[in-house]
Formats: structure tokens, sequence, C-alpha cells
């Protein structure tokens, strides 16, 4: 009855310590700390040179995306894990982005087209 409210994307923003480092999201070989990083959840094809330059630049230039960017990955996985031994696991298969940017915060955006994912705290 009445309307019902439908949300596209969930925004979940907290406080980070200072000094707090943050690893884990799947197999990402061009950064282990993500700390300063803004890293989306999405596996894909990982290119050549992954950000290695100017041999990026020519095989996106030449063949449209196949250098790969820093964060490409056959596994995204959306867990961290924090020096401060925090963590967070997202479930489900939206597209996220784990953003570590800024240092007092952490924002986890998910755009769920299908619903919220779900988020599993976890405290040490």
């Amino acid at each position: 009855r009445g309307s019902q409210r439908q949300f596209d994307a969930v925004q979940l923003t907290y406080r980070a310590e200072a000094g707090e480092r943050f690893y884990g999201l799947g197999a990402q070989f061009s950064s282990t700390d993500h700390g300063g990083k803004r890293v989306p959840i999405l596996s894909q094809e990982q290119g050549i040179g992954r950000g290695l330059q100017p041999m990026t630049w020519a095989l996106n230039r030449i063949f449209r995306g196949a250098g790969g960017q820093w964060h490409n990955t056959y596994t995204a996985i959306p867990h961290y894990i924090s020096s401060r031994c925090r963590s967070i696991f997202a479930e489900g298969y939206d597209y996220m982005e784990f953003d570590f940017t800024t240092p007092e915060a952490i924002t986890i955006e998910a755009i769920a087209p299908t619903g919220a994912s779900p988020v599993l705290p976890g405290e040490g």
C-alpha cells in the first residue's frame, strides 16, 4: 500500500583513524595499502601494462583499453581489513567502490539496481 521508495545506490561513510592502513579487496596487484585510493570492485581484463607508462597509454590509445588500469583484476572481492584489525565485507554482486581518499573517513558506495547489498561489519 502507498508508495514504495526504491533506491539504486547506497553509500556508507564512517570514521577512519589517523595512520590506519587498508588491505584486501581481492587480488590487487598494483597496490597493497589502499590508503589514498578509490578502488572499484569490478572483475575485468587486467590489460597489458596496468598503468606502466608509456606502455599503458600506447595500448589504450591503439587498442581501446588494452593497457588496463592499476585497479583492474580478475578477482575483485568487496572485503578489506585495516591495520587496526577492523574489517568490512559486503555481500552481493553489485558494483561497488571503496573510497579511502579522505584520511579521516571511509566511504563505500554500492550501485545496486537489484537492491541494496548487505554489509557485514567486523571489529577485532
